[in-house]
């Protein structure tokens, strides 16, 4: 079980599927012991396993949670604006649908843009959690990759990353279940930070300028654009 448990860990599986699945195992071992006790005449003691699973469940859950607070921090605050700038390619995708995709298939687009990356980059799901006019901005997807001036070799790794997921884009959108007819519009972003400037600012105005090009491109329309951060 801590093996299993591990692997799922290691293999970033949907967290909400595995703590349901984690759960239920634990309570089917309770269960085989009170079935053991009460209609045979042996007593299958499933304390230990039970008793260190959890505890090893419990601290993976802990550690997974501050490795993600540690990434938000370290986007927001632990990207140094040198005087080389640091540039950040941003990708927001916007599935068109009649209905809204909900938490499941939005889950399962990120997994499948995550399974189709080359290179590291941080992929977000913005949640059809908003009221109001807030609500357009749900089925979105942003992934975005930060990169010094001066690695032009990782810099044209994470564009040709970000071309080959749009060329992937419809089969993974098939193979999360969505229809054929479904679009999707995407554009890609490139924009560098200022030095001296709140880097959590640039972030969100980054994000504003991608949303704001994304508006005027077509269904399987893209473009790269360049605009220096002003905080």
């Amino acid at each position: 079980m801590i093996w299993l448990t591990t692997l799922a860990f290691y293999v970033n599986v949907d967290r909400d599927r595995f703590n349901k699945v984690f759960s239920m195992s634990q309570i089917g071992l309770l269960a085989l012991s009170y079935i053991g006790i009460n209609i045979t005449n042996a007593y299958l003691d499933f304390t230990g396993p039970i008793t260190w699973a959890v505890a090893y469940f419990s601290i993976a859950k802990v550690y997974a949670l501050a490795t993600d607070r540690a990434l938000q921090r370290w986007l927001a605050y632990g990207v140094t604006a040198d005087k080389d700038g640091t540039h950040v390619l941003i990708m927001p995708i916007l599935v068109e649908s009649s209905e809204s995709l909900g938490d499941s298939l939005l889950k399962k687009l990120k997994r499948q843009l995550e399974l189709n990356s080359t290179t590291p980059n941080n992929i977000e799901v913005i949640k059809g959690v908003q009221g109001g006019i807030w609500g357009l901005f749900t089925d979105m997807v942003v992934v975005s990759w930060s990169y010094a001036e001066t690695k032009t070799q990782y810099a044209e790794q994470a564009k040709q990353d970000a071309a080959q997921l749009t060329q992937k884009l419809p089969a993974i959108l098939r193979e999360i279940g969505l229809p054929d007819e479904t679009l999707a519009r995407y554009t890609l972003h490139e924009g560098v930070f200022v030095a001296g400037q709140p880097i959590a600012n640039q972030w969100r105005s980054l994000f504003a300028q991608a949303v704001i090009k994304l508006e005027h491109v077509e269904a399987g329309s893209t473009g790269i654009a360049e605009a220096p951060m002003k905080g």
